[in-house]
């Protein structure tokens, strides 16, 4: 992600998300706060990800928290699968830990979700992404 560093004073970092969620609630938060999500059509560059087997170039990170909490890293995905899908209107959860400060983590007022749905292609309440988003075709 490549932006001016005000992204992160006006729409900082949830905390309460884990690994899988929170890529795409952090581009939907950007969107709802009047922030344009681009996306090139050729890598510009990546990060190695390696599987973190025998080989590994480096461990991930769940592999040295593993060895210290499996009851850790289950806490943290679930509360952050709950709030992902509180956020996203899948389901609504009254769990304290999981909706924690969402007026500071929660989506703006420049536009909605549902535009943020239209522009990706991904609707969040079925959890369908359409052909527009698996084939890229939001990005001009």
């Amino acid at each position: 992600m490549f932006a001016r560093a005000e992204i992160i004073r006006e729409v900082p970092y949830d905390p309460y998300l884990y690994f899988d969620q929170e890529e795409i609630t952090y581009a939907a938060r950007l969107y709802t706060h009047g922030w344009d999500v681009f996306s090139a059509r050729r890598p510009l560059l990546y990060h190695y990800y390696n599987t973190g087997g025998r080989d590994a170039a480096r461990p991930l990170h769940w592999q040295d928290l593993r060895k210290e909490n499996e009851q850790k890293i289950r806490f943290l995905k679930e509360r952050g699968l709950k709030r992902f899908n509180h956020l996203t209107g899948f389901r609504a959860t009254d769990d304290l830990e999981a909706i924690k400060e969402l007026e500071r983590y929660g989506f703006g007022k420049a536009r909605t979700l549902e535009q943020f749905e239209q522009y990706s292609g991904v609707d969040f309440k079925r959890k369908v992404a359409s052909e527009k988003a698996l084939r890229g075709l939001f990005i001009k």
